[in-house]
Order: structure tokens, then C-alpha cells, then sequence
């Protein structure tokens, strides 16, 4: 199982794979949030971090993570209203998340949701102006700006 490491206070440290994992899922989960209000523009970033998740997964099974891509820009999901189309587009990018987690060893129990949204939290409490880290890697104002993100 994933490890998720909660510190990192050396400035030089490489990040682990695991970090590195979670730390995509929390990317992912930013899309699953941004396609809530309709499909939307890819970009190379999104497609980096699907092809770095599906490198570090433990299956050669793909499903997941094509139909991640192809939900979050699908602008002609049938449904019967627009909410419905948001719901249905939200709900099924969540559960391929969940499924391309699992493959890469992270299991998206209540423990990693609240570690993710806290992390989602910091971030934009920061404005969005500063990389991601990990909520409890240091504390502001503690000279926390060291860890490379």
C-alpha cells in the first residue's frame, strides 16, 4: 500500500515515489472539481500527470485512465438535464480517480479524501500562488518554504 510521507524538511531531499503519486492524485482530484460545471480543455499537464499515474500503477490495465480523459471532455453526455450531465460527469471521473489510485497502490479511504482536500485547503488558502505540499509538511511561518514541491 502507498505510503503518504507527512514531512519533508530537508531542502535538497528528492521526493519519493509515493509523494509523488499523491501528490498527482491531488491534481486529479482538482480536475474531477473543475469538470463539476461541464467538460473541459485539456492540457499538457493533465495529460503528464495521467501518463506518470499510469507508469507508476501496477496494472497494465488502461480503462481507468482513458476513461477519466474521456469523461472529464465529453461535451455530449447524454443525460436528461444539464445538472444531471454534471452529476453524471463528476461522479464517473470520481470513480475512475478511485480506480486509478487503487492502481497505483492508494487507497482513497476517508483518510486519504481528508489529506487530499486539506492539501486542496492549504493550497488555496496560498492563493494558488505557491506549489503543492503535503498540509502538515512544515508550519508557516517556521521557515516552511524550504521543501521543494
Amino acid at each position: 500500500m502507498l505510503h503518504v510521507p507527512t514531512s519533508f524538511h530537508n531542502a535538497g531531499m528528492r521526493f519519493d515515489r509515493d509523494h509523488l503519486v499523491f501528490k498527482a492524485i491531488c491534481a486529479l482530484d482538482e480536475i474531477v472539481d473543475q469538470c463539476s460545471t461541464g467538460p473541459i480543455r485539456t492540457t499538457l499537464a493533465m495529460r503528464f500527470v495521467l501518463a506518470f499515474l499510469y507508469s507508476q500503477s501496477k496494472t497494465d490495465e488502461r480503462r481507468n485512465f482513458d476513461d477519466f480523459w474521456k469523461i472529464i471532455r465529453d461535451e455530449h453526455l447524454q443525460a436528461y438535464s444539464d445538472h444531471d450531465r454534471r452529476y453524471m460527469r463528476v461522479t464517473y471521473a470520481r470513480t475512475c480517480l478511485t480506480g486509478i489510485a487503487r492502481s497505483c497502490g492508494l487507497l482513497m479511504d476517508i483518510e486519504t479524501q481528508n489529506r487530499i482536500a486539506a492539501v486542496r485547503e492549504k493550497v488555496r488558502g496560498r492563493g494558488g500562488s505557491r506549489p503543492l505540499s503535503l498540509p502538515d509538511d512544515h508550519s508557516e511561518g517556521s521557515g516552511g518554504d524550504h521543501a521543494p514541491t
